[in-house]
């Protein structure tokens, strides 16, 4: 479980991480050095790893609450499952 992520310097700045800690960004100008660092971390086992385990951690400090709150409403049949139900059958 876990992607290693190769994405742009925008995405990067909109999820607030650090580059080379969570993921690796590339200026989206430059196709070529994208490709180069997706092949770079292909082949760098241990920075395929580290990057895996950071974002990951990061995920679950970002994530932790609002995710559990929202398995728990599901399993408890809580309004958050019926409200996603009545949108997408209005649309």
């Amino acid at each position: 479980m876990g992607c290693r992520v190769v994405a742009t310097e925008l995405l990067r700045r909109q999820l607030g991480w650090v580059n080379g800690r969570e993921l690796v960004a590339v200026d989206h100008e430059k196709p070529a050095r994208f490709a180069e660092e997706i092949v770079a971390l292909y082949r760098d086992a241990a920075r395929w790893q580290a990057l895996r385990e950071n974002a990951l951690l990061q995920l679950q400090s970002e994530n932790a609450e609002e995710y559990a709150k929202a398995i728990r409403d599901v399993l408890d049949g809580s309004t958050a499952a019926p409200r996603l139900r009545l949108a997408a059958a209005s649309e």
